[in-house]
This record gives C-alpha cells, sequence and structure tokens, in this order.
C-alpha cells in the first residue's frame, strides 16, 4: 500500500530584534520531500480494487521559508507552508542547532526514558494539524514543550506531513510481506544513485519445502509496474533454516546478494549467493568461508533464534547481530563484517541497553533483541516487537564510548510497554507478549524514524524525530485493528516516492 509522507528541514534563523531586523519575505526555500510505501497482506483490504495500470501515485510535497526571523517577545510567528498533492496532517518541531557537541550523555524524562548524546535535541513539537492543499500557516507561540519562553538564538526547524486522508494505492496485489516483516526496499544503485523504479524484496515467509534446511523463495517487485499482473514477480530458490532478515544486495555486483539465516545448532550463516531468476540462486564459494561467515549465536533453539537481522552499513561493512528475542541471551551484540573478505572486523556491545535481568524478574524476559534494523546517514537504528526499546548509534564512531546516539525507552509512552495503570507488569520494558509489536523499524533522510503500531487498536504507526523524542502514535484513512508491518521510508527522489 501506498500513502504519502513528506518531511522538510529548513534552518530556523531566528534572532534578538535588534541584532537582526531584515525579514526574508516570500523566498521559499529547497524542500526535501519523503513519502512511505506500506505493503501488507492483500487480505487486510476492506475493498478489493481492480487496476489495470501502472502504479502512479499522487506526491505529496511541503514547502517552507529556508529561514524565519522571531523577536522572542511571545507574540505569534506565523509559519508559511504551501501543500503540494493532497492535504497532510503536520507536525511542526523545533530543536537546538550546532549544540551537539555540548550535549553529552543526556539521561532525562520520566524513568530516564530518554538518553542523548552528541546530537541536536528537540525542544518543542506541535500538535497534528491538518492543512489543506495550497498555502496556509502554522502558529508558534515562542513556547517549548514545557511551556517555558525558548531563549533568544538560532534554532532548526522541521515540518513532518503525511496524508491521513485519501486511500491508501495497491504497490502490488502480489508482493508477499508478512507479519513478521522482513521485507525490504532498495532505493539507491551500487554507486549511490536513485533508482528509476525503487525494488521491493519480499520477506522469508515463503519456503517451497520445510525440511531441514528449508528451501525458501524470495521475491523482487519493480516498483511502478502493474500492481495487479503477477507475472511481474521474479523469484529465486535458496536453502535455509531459521530467518529474519531483509535482503541486502551486494554493493560489490548487483546480481549478488546476502542474507542470514540461523541454523538449529545456533550458527549463524552469513551467506552470499547469487540471484538466479526463477531459479536456484548460486551459493559464492569465493567469499567468505565457501561462501558464508559462520558466528555462534547465543539463544535456544527456536524461531526466536531467526532474528539475526542484516544491513549494509557503509564504509565496506556488513551488520548483523549476535541477540535473540525470547528472554534467553546473556549478551546482545552487533557484529560487524567485512564485505569484500567476508570476515568479523569488530562488535558492539549493545547489551547495557537490551539485557534486563530485573525485566525478567518483574514478569517480562531478560532480553530482547534488537531484531530489526534500519540505516540513513550512517546513523543505524534499531528496534525489536519485543520489547520497548529504540536505539540510534553510529557504528563508525571514532571512539568507543561515543557509538551510541540515543536512546527511546519507557516513560515518554511511544513506543512504551506496560504503561496502563492497571497493567500486572508496571513498566516493564522487554516484554514479547505486550503490545506495541513493533515489527519494523525505518529511517527517513533526515532520521525521523517510525514504528507500525501493532496491537494498538487503529494507530497506525508511532513516530520519532530526529533526536529519539517520541511525537506521537498516528494513523492513516480508514484504519482498523488488524496486523501493522511493513512501513518502510521511500525518499530517493523517485516518482514514487
Amino acid at each position: 500500500m501506498f500513502s504519502a509522507f513528506s518531511v522538510v528541514q529548513m534552518i530556523f534563523m531566528i534572532y534578538r530584534a535588534e541584532t537582526f531586523t531584515t525579514l526574508l519575505g516570500e523566498i521559499i526555500g529547497r524542500s526535501y520531500t519523503m513519502r512511505i510505501i506500506i505493503v501488507m497482506s492483500i487480505t487486510l483490504l476492506a475493498v478489493s480494487i481492480a487496476f489495470a495500470a501502472d502504479f502512479t501515485p499522487t506526491v505529496l510535497e511541503l514547502r517552507a521559508l529556508e529561514s524565519l526571523q522571531y523577536d522572542f517577545d511571545g507574540e505569534v510567528l506565523e509559519i508559511p507552508v504551501i501543500v503540494s498533492g493532497n492535504g497532510a496532517t503536520v507536525v511542526f518541531c523545533i530543536f537546538t542547532r550546532d549544540m551537539a557537541s555540548a550535549i553529552r550523555n543526556v539521561t532525562n524524562g520520566h524513568l530516564g526514558w530518554h538518553y542523548v548524546n552528541k546530537t541536536d535535541t528537540c525542544i518543542y513539537f506541535s500538535p497534528p494539524t491538518y492543512m489543506n492543499s495550497g498555502k496556509s500557516n502554522l502558529e508558534w507561540d515562542g513556547r517549548d514543550q514545557d511551556n517555558d519562553g525558548v531563549p533568544w538564538g538560532e534554532y532548526t526547524y522541521y515540518l513532518f506531513g503525511y496524508d491521513n486522508k485519501s486511500s491508501k494505492v495497491p504497490v502490488s496485489e502480489h508482493i508477499p510481506f508478512l507479519r513478521d516483516d522482513s521485507g525490504s526496499i532498495v532505493t539507491h544503485d551500487n554507486e549511490g544513485n536513485p533508482l528509476p523504479h525503487p525494488v521491493i524484496f519480499s520477506g522469508v515467509n515463503e519456503w517451497k519445502t520445510q525440511q531441514d534446511p528449508w528451501e525458501r523463495i524470495r521475491s523482487k517487485w519493480i516498483v511502478g509496474s502493474d500492481p495487479d499482473d503477477e507475472d511481474l514477480i521474479e523469484t529465486t530458490l535458496y536453502s535455509g533454516w531459521n530467518e529474519h532478515c531483509r535482503v541486502i544486495p551486494d554493493h560489490g555486483d548487483e546480481s549478488r546478494f546476502f542474507i542470514t539465516t540461523t541454523d538449529n545448532g545456533l550458527i549463524g550463516h552469513l551467506r552470499n549467493y547469487k540471484w538466479v531468476p526463477y531459479g536456484e540462486a548460486e551459493l559464492m564459494i569465493d567469499w567468505g568461508y565457501n561462501g558464508e561467515f559462520l558466528w555462534e549465536v547465543n539463544s535456544q533453539p527456536g524461531e526466536w533464534c531467526a532474528h539475526q537481522p542484516l544491513l549494509y552499513a557503509g564504509n565496506g561493512m556488513l551488520i548483523t547481530t549476535n541477540t535473540d528475542r525470547r528472554g534467553f541471551s546473556d549478551v546482545s551484540e552487533l557484529l560487524l563484517v567485512d564485505i569484500e573478505e567476508g570476515e568479523e572486523a569488530y562488535r558492539i556491545d549493545l547489551s547495557d541497553w537490551w539485557i534486563k535481568p530485573g525485566d525478567a524478574d518483574a514478569g517480562g524476559q531478560k532480553s530482547s533483541g534488537p531484531t530489526d534494523m534500519d540505516i540513513r546517514r550512517g546513523m543505524v537504528i534499531l528496534g525489536s516487537n519485543s520489547s520497548c526499546m529504540n536505539q540510534m548509534i553510529d557504528p563508525f564512531a571514532e571512539e568507543d564510548e561515543e557509538w551510541n546516539v540515543w536512546v527511546n525507552g519507557n516513560g515518554d509512552y511511544i513506543g512504551d510497554k506496560n504503561f496502563e495503570e492497571d497493567s500486572g507488569k508496571p513498566w516493564v520494558c522487554h516484554d514479547a507478549d505486550e503490545p506495541p509489536y513493533k515489527y519494523s523499524i525505518s529511517l527517513d533522510s533526515n532520521l525521523f524514524s517510525l514504528f507500525p503500531a501493532d496491537g494498538l487498536g487503529t494507530s497506525s504507526f508511532g513516530l520519532y524525530a530526529p533526536d529519539g523524542t517520541g511525537i506521537g502514535y498516528f494513523a492513516f484513512a480508514n484504519e482498523n485493528a488488524g496486523f501493522k508491518y511493513g512501513q518502510h521510508f521511500v525518499d530517493a527522489d523517485t516518482p514514487y516516492d
């Protein structure tokens, strides 16, 4: 399914009136646009609609002034915004600017839910406001989230908008994204250039046989194709065991791809295959150790040992994990693997955040992941369907202690578990049996992130600001209480964003 999103980031140039008095007038700065493609099981559709044409979505864009002047006098500042395409529900956010170096290892909020390190932080976000297509204004009264006056200075502002009125439009009626989401959408080629047509790869919940090892099927779909034409799906077949990973194209050879799979002896296999259309994928034995990198997974046999996600992180490195989501593990790690040699480069220990024996004592579980990842601008975001936790790291930080950028845990109600007043496990974070079940995590190019709000009624997704501040829950048009998964930003400046 497709729903439109747009985010615009502008420099919020705010000075004391006596220092800077020239207004910038109606100069429109460069805007940055992004949307989200949402692929779900077609059985979730309330109405079945037949299409006989290619997928051509309406693009939503927000445009705003590159800079604004405010006198910090308590008066209302009007922010002109132009919405093109369909209307949008918009959130206005204000962030510190060029203060990241002074914000180090700060923990605050109820239960210490928000940790930030060397990143500019959100001081205000507005309630959602619906804006029709065309020109209109947002307003700000100069106060922060605590209703205190914001001191004079220079800030950055963001506008995050999405279309919550229009019905969803099918991208494909046939590509399978299932509940335990591990599908992916590739938007750039190996040189970093936007693809004219993004490519959707299905998740791992297809199989030809369920023997040991299983024969797995992965599907490929070119975005923009006729959603009804089943013949446009391309598949390949390979052997594996327990899997929960995206297909990662080989950045040295687009005909090759990587996956992770964990065997029943708890050995993880990161494999390099050649994609053979409509045939059996070829294991590339010239990579790693006979076509794979192996590591011990600290878990127990069962479906929970499958959750070793995979990313290409840049700098010639693949990232996978050593963890589980069900409470067996004593360690949570990221493994960085040299993409050329197929050998381990180093590990990042996440245990301080993802191992909580106290949660197990309180009726939850000791460990919970992470079970999914995404990456933009070199930043890796982590999440799990069995935890309240979301975390952003810089895997290439110059010093080991600097890799942690922000953490959002229990305490702000966004992504939280067991926060109800009558909860039998008050504020237990690691708990696979309580919603929300955050089956995926996705970043846009401004580092806003969202997760599917599965288990929270008619909410569609939860939204975090670029510093991990929980902004709220939001719903698409005609949302129901069914499963929520398969939500991925697509913002590569294509007609399908």
